[in-house]
C-alpha cells in the first residue's frame, strides 16, 4: 500500500467504490479519497488494488471483507475465518471497538474474582431485604461507586437443573420477569458466552429499560456449579436503552449436604446502572430484583419435570 494507489473499498449498500490512498492514519489505516473527493477514514486491512477485482468477492483469512469505517452494519456482520471474535470499527475520527475479548484468561479471572467476593466475612455484609424465599445483604463495591449485593436461599431443586435456568440459553426468558429480550452474539469453548439482553423499565418506570453485552461462563465449583458473568464495552445500545454494566457477578448454587435434592444458591452482583439515577431508587430497584428472582426461578422449576 502507498500514497496514491487506487483500491476499491467494498459497501454492503452500493457495492464497490474506487478510491485513492491519500495519507495513512497509524498502523492499519489511512485517508482515502472517493472520485468526489470526500476524504474517508479506511481499515487498509480490508482494502485491495482495483487491478485484483475479484479478489474483493473471496472472504479468506487474510481479506475477509473490504468497508468503510463508517459502513456499521458491514462492520458489524464481518467476522474473520479461524477466528470467534468480531472485528467493529467506528465512524472516522471516532473510538475504534476492541475486539471480543479471549475467553479462557477472562474466565479464569472472573472466576477468582467471585470466589473471592464468596471468601468476604459475614462481618463486611449489611443486610438490606430479607424475605421466606431469601435473603440480600450489601457492601460498598471496590469496582465503581455502588454496592456489592449478595443473596443466598435455598432451592427445592439439584444444581444442574437450577443453573440452567440462570446461565444464557432456552429457559432464562420463560421465567424471569426482569429480562425481555436475549440474544447470544458468540459462542467460545468451554462454557463461554457473551450475549446480548435487555431488561424492563422498573419502579413504574423511574429507572427506564437497560441493555447489556456480558461476557458469559459456566463451571464447576466444589459439589456444584458456578455461572458468572461480566459487561463488555461492545455494539451499538438499542434505540430507547441504556446502556448498563455488570461488574463481575455471578451465582454459586451447590447441594446441600443432608438433602442433595436441595441446593444453596448464593448470588453476587454489582450492576452500574448508568443514567442519572437517585442512589435511593437504585438501593430498591436492585434489593427487589433479587428476591423476585428467587421467587420467579422456584415457580419455574416447580413447572418442568425434574432432570437428574
Amino acid at each position: 500500500m502507498h500514497v496514491g494507489q487506487p483500491v476499491t473499498v467494498k459497501l454492503s449498500c452500493i457495492g464497490t467504490v474506487p478510491m485513492t490512498l491519500a495519507k495513512p492514519r497509524g498502523s492499519y489505516a489511512c485517508e482515502a479519497l472517493d472520485e468526489n473527493g470526500k476524504s474517508h477514514c479506511i481499515s487498509t486491512w480490508w482494502t485491495i488494488p482495483t487491478s485484483n477485482l475479484k479478489a474483493q468477492f473471496q472472504r479468506t483469512e487474510a481479506q475477509p471483507y473490504v468497508f468503510l469505517e463508517d459502513d456499521e452494519e458491514r462492520c458489524r456482520q464481518c467476522r474473520l475465518r479461524g477466528s470467534r471474535r468480531w472485528r467493529r470499527v467506528k465512524a472516522a475520527g471516532g473510538k475504534q471497538m476492541d475486539l471480543l475479548p479471549n475467553s479462557a484468561p477472562l474466565a479464569t479471572k472472573l472466576r477468582n474474582t467471585l470466589i473471592q467476593y464468596h471468601s468476604i466475612g459475614d462481618n463486611e455484609w449489611r443486610v438490606v431485604k430479607k424475605t421466606k424465599d431469601a435473603t440480600v445483604w450489601h457492601k460498598p463495591s471496590e469496582e465503581f461507586s455502588g454496592y456489592l449485593y449478595k443473596a443466598q436461599g435455598v432451592v427445592e431443586d439439584v444444581t444442574n437443573r437450577i443453573v440452567d435456568h440462570i446461565r444464557p440459553g432456552p429457559y432464562r426468558l420463560d421465567w424471569d420477569s426482569l429480562m425481555t429480550t436475549m440474544d447470544i452474539i458468540e459462542t467460545f469453548e468451554e462454557n463461554c458466552c457473551v450475549m446480548r439482553y435487555t431488561t424492563a423499565g422498573q419502579l413504574w418506570n423511574i429507572i427506564a429499560p437497560r441493555e447489556f453485552v456480558d461476557f458469559s461462563y459456566t463451571t464447576s465449583y466444589e459439589d456444584g456449579l458456578l455461572t458468572c458473568g461480566i459487561s463488555l464495552d461492545y455494539g451499538e445500545v438499542r434505540p430507547n436503552c441504556v446502556r448498563g454494566f455488570n461488574h463481575p457477578c455471578g451465582w454459586f448454587c451447590v447441594p446441600l449436604k443432608d438433602y442433595p435434592s436441595h441446593s444453596l444458591l448464593t448470588g453476587y452482583i454489582q450492576t452500574e446502572l448508568r443514567g442519572l439515577l437517585p442512589q435511593s431508587a437504585v438501593d430498591t430497584a436492585m434489593s427487589s430484583t433479587l428476591t423476585s428472582f428467587y421467587s420467579d426461578l422456584k415457580k419455574a422449576l416447580k413447572h418442568k419435570p425434574t432432570v437428574t
